[in-house]
């Protein structure tokens, strides 16, 4: 059986980038990586993928470091 993966394109250019100095057209869609614990992120929110659907580019984001609360 044939199994193919569809690509997508990716930002690797973008990948540890400030997410305040990111600069993309389009609408933008965002999740945060947390710790799995009750935490607070900590410096500055960080690119860690981003990807471009047919809606917009989704960014997954972290922050630089974590407090656990």
């Amino acid at each position: 059986m044939d199994q193919t993966v569809p690509v997508v394109p990716v930002h690797e250019d973008l990948i540890n980038e400030p997410y305040a100095d990111v600069h993309t057209d389009g609408e933008r869609f965002i999740r945060v990586l947390t710790p799995p614990r009750p935490s607070a992120g900590v410096g500055e929110l960080r690119v860690v993928r981003a990807v471009e659907t047919s809606r917009g580019t989704e960014f997954v984001l972290t922050y630089t470091d974590f407090v656990r609360l």
